[in-house]
């Protein structure tokens, strides 16, 4: 299983294959492991005890597709697939990307990817975000799909909800590009280490207030994927903050698809009332097909 990753750019690049949902009958919907939930095809909003907005992408007028957990309130495991293979035997290197709503509880986004139909190559997405958070509205996601579907004749794409009476996932305008070359992208930073299944106590929570009385060094960390074709070469990670702190890293090579997470030397803000910024970025000795996705503050 790898995971997939956030990103904002490439909506410029000319696609190779796209979908809108726009016509329904080019998607084909269906169920695992004895579950009955189905995705729906539409304009209509989630409608469950705790609805979303609809979801806010380019073409969301003339359709979008959306699982609603929370309105159907059982176990899950659905899926909904592009009926027609997708032929990409002249293009070896190819990402996948679409636009997303979701808001987490328990369950599990995933992109499932085919070069048969029948054998599937699963990618975890949303994976960082925390139960009860959602993603922005919407949220553009991008997935290096080469391994599976570089090259292959006929590619199927599925979009699977895993869970269990939790909120719901709305997806729409669905592409598959070109591969960049060089494309690194931060999947996640955060100001702790803390695990709610290994900590064993509360004083490293994820605060975003402290009292002066209860500051702590805090072990800043973050973690990218190498999202290119190619392998990133001297990548670097750099983390600053507004009142003087500053750790540069050098990565070294990342293979293609690999995730590197880092921590930091710790941080101990300053005692002084006041907000702090902390930047993070990450780069490599080429230029980046989607440079914006290289940096993230909290």
């Amino acid at each position: 299983m790898v995971f997939a990753v956030a990103t904002t750019g490439l909506m410029a690049q000319t696609p190779i294959w796209s979908n809108d949902f726009s016509d329904p009958s080019t998607w084909t919907m269906g169920n695992l492991g004895g579950a009955t939930g189905s995705w729906v095809i539409g304009t209509t909003a989630p409608s469950g005890d705790y609805p979303l907005d609809p979801i806010a992408s380019t073409t969301a007028a003339n359709g979008f597709a959306l699982y609603d957990s929370d309105l159907l309130c059982h176990n899950d495991n659905a899926y909904i697939r592009n009926t027609t293979p997708i032929d990409l035997s002249g293009h070896p290197y190819v990402l996948l990307q679409f636009q997303e709503y979701y808001r987490n509880f328990s369950g599990q986004t995933f992109v499932d990817v085919s070069n048969n139909g029948t054998d599937w190559t699963a990618t975890l997405v949303n994976s960082t975000l925390a139960s009860n958070a959602a993603t922005t509205n919407p949220l553009l996601i991008s997935i290096p799909i080469t391994a599976t579907a570089g090259g292959q004749s006929t590619v199927y794409i599925r979009f699977r909800y895993v869970g269990n009476c939790d909120y719901s996932w709305m997806v729409d305008d669905v592409k598959i590009l070109p591969q960049p070359n060089n494309d690194l992208t931060i999947v996640g930073t955060s100001t702790t280490v803390w695990d709610n299944v290994t900590t064993v106590t509360y004083d490293s929570l994820p605060y975003t207030i402290y009292p002066i009385s209860e500051v702590r060094p805090l072990p800043l960390n973050m973690s990218f994927t190498n999202n290119g074709a190619a392998i990133a070469s001297d990548a670097t990670t750099t983390i600053t903050t507004t009142d003087g702190y500053s750790n540069v890293h050098n990565v070294g090579s990342v293979d293609q698809t690999d995730t590197v997470s880092y921590v930091a030397p710790s941080y101990t803000p300053s005692l002084v009332v006041g907000s702090y910024g902390i930047n993070y970025s990450v780069s490599s000795d080429s230029t980046d097909a989607t440079p914006a996705d290289n940096q993230m503050s909290d």
